[in-house]
C-alpha cells in the first residue's frame, strides 16, 4: 500500500496487534496507526466513499477523517484444527469449520 498511497492510515479495534512483531514494525514505519479505534460510519455519494468516522473503543470520542479509498481487513482464523488427517483421507476446509473427507459425509460439520 505504501508505494500506491500518499498517506495510509490503519484502523485496529484493539491497543495492540496480535501479529508477528516484524511485519507490524513494517506496517507502523509507512503507515498511520490509529488503536484501539473502530470505524463507526462511512459517508459520501452513492459510488465513493469520502469521510470515516472513527470511535475511539475506549472512550467513544470520535473523529472524522478524509479518505480516497477503504480497504477492509478483517485478518484470518489462525485455528487449524480442521486441518488434520481424518483416517484415510484429508480433510478439505471449505467453510469455516466445515470439512470433505473420503469417510465422513461431504459437508459434514467437525466439532472441534
Amino acid at each position: 500500500m505504501e508505494k500506491l498511497a500518499r498517506e495510509v492510515i490503519v484502523v485496529h479495534r484493539r491497543s495492540e496487534f496480535t501479529a508477528h512483531e516484524q511485519p507490524v514494525a513494517q506496517m507502523r514505519s509507512f503507515a498511520k496507526v490509529m488503536t484501539p479505534y473502530t470505524i463507526s460510519s462511512l459517508h459520501g455519494t452513492a459510488d465513493r466513499i469520502e469521510r470515516v468516522m472513527l470511535a475511539h473503543a475506549g472512550t467513544g470520542a470520535s473523529d472524522v477523517t478524509e479518505v480516497d479509498e477503504v480497504v477492509v481487513s478483517h485478518g484470518y482464523d489462525r485455528d487449524s484444527g480442521n486441518l488434520v488427517k481424518l483416517g484415510t483421507g484429508t480433510c478439505r476446509v471449505r467453510n469455516h469449520r466445515r470439512c470433505e473427507n473420503a469417510d465422513e459425509p461431504a459437508g459434514h460439520l467437525r466439532r472441534g
